[in-house]
């Protein structure tokens, strides 16, 4: 079928180029497509993506990000109360999360300590006097910060709790 569609074009010059079908309405010359974009020396006629710089970005940008800040801003305070709240109530030196977390999560993961350590306050009583970090893992860092998964399961929390004696005798 390819010989016959050559031969038929070098024969004769005036015959129509070859068309096929096509989900278009019409139909589509695939070598008029080719030679309009065959080695074209301009291509300004293609759209060109442009930089962004950071000033470009921030302009766009600037005043979605200042409504969302706004529109957190209560939830962010929330979670400051709360965090005081438990570092009273339980005697916590301080009360953080890890960046890159929603403050949705961290308000969800201050509750459920809360929750746990009101019913597990006697074998909680180990991070007294301690920082405590909202991580992506548990355990205790160098520093002797404690870290605590929000993925791991509350009862977890009581194995750090007790390894704590054993890091601190330790140095």
């Amino acid at each position: 079928m390819l010989e016959d569609l050559v031969a038929l074009n070098e024969k004769s010059s005036s015959v129509p180029p070859a068309v096929f079908a096509s989900p278009y309405s019409g139909p589509v010359y695939w070598s008029d497509i080719y030679h309009q974009f065959k080695a074209s020396p301009d291509l300004s006629h293609i759209s060109r993506v442009t930089e962004c710089t950071l000033d470009d970005f921030i302009s766009r940008n600037q005043e979605n990000a200042e409504r969302r800040l706004e529109s957190s801003r209560r939830k962010h305070e929330e979670n400051e109360k709360l965090a005081d709240q438990i570092c009273r109530e339980f005697r916590l030196n301080k009360l953080s999360i890890d960046r890159g977390w929603s403050s949705s999560t961290y308000q969800a993961a201050l509750k459920n300590f809360r929750d746990f350590c009101s019913l597990r306050f006697d074998e909680m009583k180990n991070m007294q006097g301690r920082n405590l970090i909202f991580s992506n893992w548990t355990g205790v860092d160098v520093r002797g910060n404690v870290m605590l998964s929000v993925q791991d399961v509350p009862q977890f929390w009581l194995e750090v709790s007790a390894d704590i004696t054993w890091v601190l005798f330790a140095r």
